[in-house]
């Protein structure tokens, strides 16, 4: 692990809503889902990072699973709605592989919420 600095003034200008750009692509915040459960597998991430991490998992997750419902993909969004509320469920008493990285896979994890093809 690396210290990364902070400069407190913008060097960049953002700009959205380009044709070409990578979220408009179909699926790619699954990803983004996945990239965030694996990053809670690690078992030296400080808590801080943790509990953001946290944060940001549940939020896409909502997000997504609202937006599986308004296109009628129900099996879906139950999947992402069963991550979002074990990801909310009570952190100090919790035993869920979230809370607990040491006792899942992120395979594991994932296969517990698939839809039933």
């Amino acid at each position: 692990r690396y210290e990364v600095g902070l400069v407190a003034e913008p060097w960049i200008i953002k700009r959205g809503g380009h044709a070409d750009q990578l979220s408009a692509q179909w699926g790619i915040d699954r990803f983004r889902i996945r990239a965030l459960v694996k990053l809670l597998q690690e078992p030296n991430l400080p808590e801080g990072y943790r509990q953001a991490t946290r944060s940001t998992l549940a939020q896409k997750c909502r997000i997504y699973a609202q937006g599986c419902e308004k296109r009628g993909k129900q099996d879906e969004a139950r999947y992402y709605w069963n991550i979002f509320s074990e990801i909310t469920a009570t952190r100090s008493s919790c035993t869920k592989p979230l809370c607990h990285p040491e006792r899942s896979e992120e395979s594991r994890f994932f296969s517990r919420f698939a839809p039933s093809e």
